[in-house]
């Protein structure tokens, strides 16, 4: 997808958010490369979670074949810079970084497997550094995936990957780095490849990494067992604290809006909570306004088809 599009950031001017404006031509696609297409970013739009990168709205334009996504922005970078400053640095990163890491990744991945199974067959293989983003409290973002068709075993699939990349927050070392990679793999088929494990880790997240790792795929955890497991258990239960207080800071702000709308007449010209009021109602206009013209020109589109 990425391939034939290109991206910007630009400024909301609802509420004075930085977002990704990226623009993609989909002339040259298939009917079915389109159909596709256009079911990904239906599929972006309505997956909600607080580690996934979030797209907030798409736009068709079919005359011109253009498709317009607008997307979060990660303005802290991503877990490849992280790794490599930790390279630089000769600095393993701290056992409760990696298990927080882990949790909110395994978190999006069973958000989006779960939404996947419901409505649509796709499949996450990007799981890498480079895709994986961190805001400023070092929250992960999941990146946008790199979709294939669903595949079967596609959750151990994850589980894998998931593996291959706790093996890098640990070693600081690419699982299958390239001028080795024929070495490894004839240790994979003796199981000798986690050889290098720094001692300075838990017994406990080196038993996760060889069970994530397990060459047979039906003896790899599940997502929901990980979320479960005695070392992910406590920081999943972290997890849902903090959006319990996200929530929860979200309806103070919605009562001082709904009190600003009541005693406005009260409150001086500019006044911040009037503003935000504006711009939550102008925000829900906009939005209902795209959703009407994006269903429409969807079902153009499929009738094109």
């Amino acid at each position: 997808m990425g391939s034939h599009g290109k991206c910007q950031k630009i400024r909301r001017k609802s509420d004075g958010r930085v977002v990704v404006w990226e623009e993609f031509c989909y002339a040259t696609l298939t009917d079915s490369e389109t159909h596709t297409l256009m079911s990904e970013v239906k599929f972006l739009k309505n997956l909600k979670h607080p580690n996934i990168l979030r797209c907030y709205d798409y736009i068709i334009d079919s005359i011109n074949s253009k498709l317009y996504i607008v997307m979060e922005d990660c303005m802290s970078g991503n877990l490849a810079s992280y790794i490599a400053s930790s390279i630089r640095e000769r600095l393993y990163l701290d056992e409760q970084l990696i298990v927080k890491i882990i949790t909110q990744l395994t978190s999006a991945l069973e958000k989006f497997h779960r939404t996947s199974e419901r409505r649509f067959n796709f499949f996450h293989p990007n799981l890498k550094p480079d895709n994986i983003y961190l805001d400023s409290e070092q929250n992960v973002k999941l990146g946008k995936p790199s979709y294939s068709p669903l595949l079967h075993q596609y959750e151990k699939c994850s589980i894998w990957s998931l593996g291959c990349l706790l093996y890098e927050l640990c070693t600081l070392c690419r699982f299958v780095p390239g001028p080795q990679q024929k070495v490894l793999t004839q240790n994979l088929t003796t199981g000798t490849f986690l050889n290098s494990f720094p001692e300075q880790y838990s017994n406990e997240l080196s038993i996760l990494l060889h069970n994530m790792l397990n060459l047979t795929d039906h003896l790899r955890p599940s997502l929901e067992s990980l979320l479960k497991s005695k070392l992910l258990a406590k920081a999943v239960s972290k997890e849902a604290k903090k959006e319990h207080q996200r929530r929860v800071a979200q309806v103070k702000m919605n009562k001082k809006v709904r009190f600003a709308r009541k005693n406005k007449e009260n409150l001086p010209p500019g006044d911040p909570r009037i503003v935000a009021l504006q711009n939550i109602a102008k925000k829900y206009q906009t939005n209902s306004q795209h959703e009407r013209q994006v269903e429409k020109d969807w079902n153009v589109t499929c009738l094109r088809l």
